[in-house]
């Protein structure tokens, strides 16, 4: 997984998503500068079933899917779209996926 440049107006767009809407300006800067910008291609996956769940993601673009396996084949769970945070959140007992994340889109996140 490559770690790409941002690209400008990054930070604006965090701003625009309504989970940082009552967010010091401060603490969204942070997050953009601690986070790494990753591009991920149509059908591209994320991650899989056993890897470890270790950081927040943020759907900047696109759309992403979270696919469990049920009666022996994969289903979409949860579909993700821009502005979604998802991954190690405050709280969560998650430790590793038990499905896969795969771009249904090309989509960018910052991780």
């Amino acid at each position: 997984m490559e770690v790409l440049t941002k690209p400008p107006g990054l930070l604006n767009t965090l701003h625009t998503f309504d989970i940082f809407k009552d967010i010091d300006p401060e603490v969204v800067q942070w997050v953009h500068d601690v986070s790494e910008y990753h591009v991920y291609k149509k059908g591209e996956k994320f991650f899989e079933p056993g890897d470890s769940i270790d950081h927040m993601v943020i759907n900047m673009s696109g759309e992403w899917a979270i696919q469990i396996k049920q009666d022996n084949t994969y289903r979409d769970y949860q579909n993700v779209f821009p502005g979604t945070i998802s991954g190690l959140l405050p709280y969560s007992r998650l430790k590793t996926a038990q499905g896969y994340g795969v771009a249904i889109k090309e989509s960018e996140a910052l991780l």
